[in-house]
């Protein structure tokens, strides 16, 4: 049986390298061998580190989804929807709509265009995990054009920027900076989701 194990080893110069290991057992003439492989991923887990502090600290909300569920969130997105850290892992893609209908048919719209390696953009009214609702721009695309079907992110700025669109003034009604903070419509948040494929 093969198995792959992360690792971190020393080189001769004293320098950590971090190594993914693979390792076999067989017989052969009635003797037990174990054959290891490893190869250096440093470059790889740098930069695996790197993009996750990126989004770990990012001032937008990120989230990844695949197959219609959450893969991972940033706090910024967790906090911005009011779900605590890492709660929204493995939840339906409709947690934060508000409803399973609207969810559909956002879905409708976007998956053609996904499909095509299009972007996807629409301004909406979403849900917290608390059941209240705001008003969000969301913005899809393909991150690999090559292959749209690969899972969605979700990202968006600072939830203080008012509705863009005269359709969303409208359903709000007033302007963010006249409208009480705890108004259904208050604040809008941009939220851009690159369907990574």
């Amino acid at each position: 049986m093969t198995s792959e194990l992360p690792a971190v080893l020393v080189s001769k110069a004293g320098v950590q390298v971090s190594m993914m290991l693979a390792a076999a057992r067989f017989v052969m003439d009635q003797r037990e061998y174990l054959v290891v492989n490893a190869r250096d991923v440093t470059d790889t887990e740098r930069t695996r580190l790197e993009h996750a502090a990126i989004l770990e600290r990012a001032s937008i909300g990120i989230a990844f989804t695949r197959d219609q569920r959450f893969v991972q969130a940033n706090p910024y997105f967790e906090r911005m929807f009011g779900w605590e850290a890492g709660a929204l892992r493995d939840q339906p893609g409709s947690a934060v709509w508000p409803s399973d209908a609207e969810y559909a048919e956002i879905s409708s719209q976007a998956g053609p265009l996904l499909a095509a390696g299009q972007p996807f953009e629409i301004e909406r009214r979403m849900r917290r995990h608390d059941g209240s609702d705001f008003w969000c721009r969301l913005l899809a695309q393909a991150v690999d054009r090559n292959d749209p079907s690969r899972p969605p992110v979700t990202t968006g700025p600072s939830p203080t920027s008012p509705p863009t669109s005269s359709r969303a003034v409208r359903s709000c009604g007033a302007p963010t900076a006249a409208r009480p903070s705890s108004s259904p419509c208050s604040p809008m948040i941009r939220v851009r989701t690159i369907v990574p494929a």
